[in-house]
């Protein structure tokens, strides 16, 4: 869905965030909502403000300025994802898959409020809903390997570690690099009594975060089984 709310003004502040500009874009919000703007753009305005805030770890203002910018404009997906993500991080999960769930409603297309739903849904337990929220993701973003990844977690979690493998192995086909990816294929692949493909994952994973204590006390791990099953 094309973003509604771009006009002059508003556009400059959203080119000052993408350049990172965050004080040059919160000042053109701010005169934004001095003048007699409409509600569409001071919404924009308000969300500009509130990712600024959310950069400067002013996250209680940001949820402010987030819920002046739903008040006035509810159907964009992107001020509730955000408004979402805030609650999340306050732990009111809750609050936050009502956000996630309304910005599916406005825009169905907007991928990451179907992530983002995922993991609140995951978060409390619900991991069925999650899945299906991580499969539509997934669907809307093909080429992401987050999509794959998470399912891939659902499916470790709910004892199926087969799948995992597979899902796993689908988003390390997208993005390789990926160390936490190939830390937990190599936790489901010694789930399923395969130490000689968890070692290599892990030494994979290993190299791209040599610090990792986890990632290294599961090599050994995998290492001594692998020296046993071969005595």
């Amino acid at each position: 869905m094309e973003d509604k709310v771009q006009s002059g003004s508003l556009a400059e502040a959203r080119d000052r965030l993408k350049e990172r500009d965050y004080a040059g874009a919160r000042q053109i919000a701010e005169a934004l909502l001095k003048t007699g703007a409409d509600d569409v753009t001071k919404a924009g305005a308000y969300h500009v403000i509130a990712v600024v805030m959310a950069q400067e770890n002013q996250q209680d203002d940001a949820l402010s300025m987030l819920r002046e910018a739903v008040l006035l404009d509810g159907a964009v997906a992107a001020y509730r994802v955000l408004l979402g993500d805030l609650l999340m991080k306050k732990g009111d999960i809750t609050a936050a898959l009502g956000e996630f769930a309304a910005a599916c409603d406005a825009e169905p297309d907007f991928a990451p409020a179907h992530l983002q739903m995922g993991n609140a849904l995951a978060r409390l337990g619900q991991f069925d809903k999650s899945e299906n929220a991580y499969m539509t993701y997934s669907e809307l973003r093909p080429t992401d390997p987050q999509g794959k990844s998470n399912l891939g977690n659902i499916a470790a979690m709910t004892g199926r570690p087969e799948a995992a493998v597979v899902l796993y192995e689908a988003a390390l086909a997208l993005e390789p690099e990926m160390a936490g990816v190939l830390s937990n294929l190599g936790n489901v692949l010694m789930q399923l009594e395969r130490p000689a493909d968890a070692v290599s994952r892990y030494v994979e994973a290993l190299r791209l975060q040599p610090r990792n204590p986890a990632i290294r006390r599961n090599l050994k791990i995998a290492e001594k089984m692998l020296q046993e099953d071969k005595s």
